[in-house]
């Protein structure tokens, strides 16, 4: 979830998911303590990014 809002996305919590806006794009985020590898390639391909991207937005410092 930092990730994503590292990336620009706007971010909405709700209970069990998370709401994330970037330009014209919504994506639905779950939030559980794990997410299934189909659910995340949904997640990064929805705002259009890559692996390599969320990596480094990962290793980004704060």
């Amino acid at each position: 979830m930092r990730a994503l809002g590292k990336s620009g996305s706007t971010v909405s919590p709700r209970a069990d998911r998370t709401k994330l806006r970037k330009a014209r794009r919504t994506v639905i985020v779950p939030l559980y303590e794990e997410i299934k590898r189909g659910t995340l390639r949904s997640v990064l391909v929805q705002p259009g990014l890559s692996l390599e991207e969320l990596r480094s937005l990962l290793t980004r410092p704060v």
